[in-house]
């Protein structure tokens, strides 16, 4: 990519919006201006978040908002199901 964004978060809102839904470790790293640390911390804050999944190293897919919401209603779910069987 040519353009170089200050933020992750921007460049993963640019691929989106350019119909991409998956990236990589060397594509973010060429793409944001950022030093590698801090934009792992980013990968990781967004992966906490349901923002991205990691699909193996180095690459990763971007999560559309509509399932990132049900993967945690499901979580939630099985979490309750489990607590159930245990009590």
């Amino acid at each position: 990519m040519n353009n170089v964004n200050k933020h992750t978060v921007d460049y993963i809102k640019h691929l989106r919006s350019n119909g991409r839904f998956a990236f990589t470790e060397d594509d973010l790293y060429k793409s944001v201006n950022k030093p590698k640390k801090n934009i792992r911390k980013d990968i990781d804050r967004l992966r906490d978040k349901r923002v991205i999944k990691n699909i193996r190293r180095g690459f990763y897919t971007i999560i559309p908002d509509e399932y990132s919401n049900s993967i945690s209603k499901t979580e939630k779910y099985q979490k309750r199901e489990f607590d159930n069987k245990l009590f």
